[in-house]
């Protein structure tokens, strides 16, 4: 597990597009965030690990990072270091430079912050 609980000090969170159109669009999440954030770790905490490549794909889709990737979201931590997660469709959370490994959020916490990161 990351321990993110009590290690994070800010969250910041990119879209797909700008992601991989560098773009830099990057945008914080504020104190009243915390709660939904807690939620959305806690789920994280207790999420059972799985292959990346079990997350169902749809239709003619060949690859989740082609299709059902949605978010970056950046955790700042206290030790200086930046833990970053790519949030999929479904729920399912891969840690940047394990891409074979994800867990899979309950789809309410899950939810709730995708819809936050939309406005």
């Amino acid at each position: 597990r990351l321990h993110l609980s009590e290690n994070w000090v800010a969250v910041e969170y990119e879209s797909r597009e700008s992601w991989y159109n560098s773009r830099g669009e990057v945008y914080a999440l504020g104190e009243e965030d915390t709660e939904l954030l807690g939620d959305f770790i806690s789920g994280l905490n207790t999420g059972v690990f799985m292959p990346t490549s079990e997350i169902p794909l749809e239709g003619e889709e060949t690859s989740v990072y082609d299709a059902k990737e949605m978010y970056h979201l950046y955790f700042r931590l206290k030790n200086g270091m930046t833990a970053e997660l790519r949030l999929f469709e479904g729920g399912y959370v891969a840690f940047e430079g394990i891409l074979d490994v994800c867990v899979q959020v309950p789809r309410e916490e899950f939810d709730a912050l995708t819809a936050r990161l939309a406005r």
